[in-house]
């Protein structure tokens, strides 16, 4: 049997969007075995990706059991689909080398950001998103979405609202998702609020907990494979720039993205056909490389200037 590794660390975003690659992978060697090393606290839902036969998730503390654990002598053909440091010391500890190796874009993040520093328009160039730069890693690769069989939506189907984001500068105002809620409940949605361990952390003061209303269900310290399993009941997701983006057009379920200081060229923007990505074009997009920098203007403009009636005009007129 041809055994084919995939090497993706990364976060949980990175991941969903190879997932993405792992199902065409799969279709395109249907008679391979395909597995898959990541990380330890994401092997059960990459477990779930369509395409994926086993999952490699080793201690990866120390680079030379990492490599051991891994087997990767066992396997025909390695995809480095990360390119790191970390899983170049794997590939060399092991005595393997990868037959493709993901291209990077740092060069091109980097001149981005410069150009935004010095209030330039970066210019209108294609964009590579990262699922293509995935895709050239193998020949006739057709990506599909990886978590697609947990798409089960009813015709009632609730909205996701998912208003956390890894880093501040890149979260959507409380208020604004308050006043997107409050709109949706009057008009009898049903609302799935997502929330993760961060999120809980200012939640409680927030004024979404004080919404009280029997069609808003809160969602929090689930695993991520019933995460995706609730997301997948979902019509929609509204959501920042955040790891349940990526998990939501997994499961075949479209979003409503909100993106601030990062833009579409850095190749991270939705995939699926009815999603939507709601930008304020200002000068000093992009301002960092994953939006973790506070904002240089004191005023999150990126984020400030989206306003509910456009979040609400992209649900479907509401």
């Amino acid at each position: 049997m041809n055994r084919t590794l995939v090497i993706r660390f990364g976060a949980l975003g990175d991941l969903c969007i190879c997932g993405w690659f792992l199902s065409g992978l799969k279709n395109a060697h249907p008679e391979s075995e395909i597995s898959l090393l990541t990380k330890q606290r994401f092997s059960d839902l990459a477990m779930q990706f369509s395409g994926v036969d086993k999952i490699v998730a080793p201690d990866l503390s120390n680079p030379l059991t990492a490599a051991n654990s891994a087997e990767i002598k066992s396997f025909n053909k390695i995809i480095d689909a990360h390119s790191v440091l970390r899983s170049k010391q794997m590939l060399l500890l092991s005595g393997k080398r990868a037959d493709s190796i993901l291209k990077k874009d740092t060069f091109s993040r980097f001149a981005l950001i410069a150009r935004a520093r010095f209030g330039i328009r970066h210019p209108d160039t294609p964009v590579t998103h990262l699922l293509d730069r995935f895709c050239k890693l193998e020949q006739n690769v057709k990506p599909s979405a990886p978590l697609a069989h947990l798409d089960n939506k009813s015709a009632d189907a609730p909205i996701a609202i998912a208003p956390g984001a890894m880093w501040k500068s890149k979260q959507w105002p409380i208020e604004n998702f308050d006043t997107v809620i409050q709109h949706l409940l009057h008009n009898d949605k049903n609302i799935r609020l997502f929330l993760g361990p961060q999120e809980m952390q200012w939640f409680s003061n927030s004024s979404l907990a004080r919404i009280t209303n029997s069609k808003m269900q809160i969602i929090n310290n689930q695993p991520l494979t019933e995460v995706a399993r609730l997301l997948g009941e979902c019509s929609q997701t509204i959501t920042n720039d955040s790891g349940l983006l990526h998990l939501s057009e997994a499961t075949n379920t479209p979003v409503i993205a909100i993106f601030g200081p990062t833009v579409k060229q850095f190749g991270y923007f939705p995939l699926l056909e009815n999603s939507i990505a709601l930008t304020h074009d200002i000068t000093c997009r992009p301002c960092s490389r994953a939006g973790r920098k506070d904002c240089r203007r004191q005023d999150l403009a990126c984020l400030t200037e989206i306003t509910p009636a456009s979040v609400l005009t992209a649900v479907g007129g509401e």
